[in-house]
């Protein structure tokens, strides 16, 4: 239902926030 909708885009968000935040330290490193 809507819930579960709000909860996976929750959850898809944070997924790329933690990417992008992964991918930055890459970079940083090296």
């Amino acid at each position: 239902g809507k819930f579960g909708s709000a909860a996976d885009n929750l959850q898809a968000a944070g997924e790329n926030a933690q990417g992008t935040l992964f991918v930055a330290g890459v970079r940083f490193w090296f």
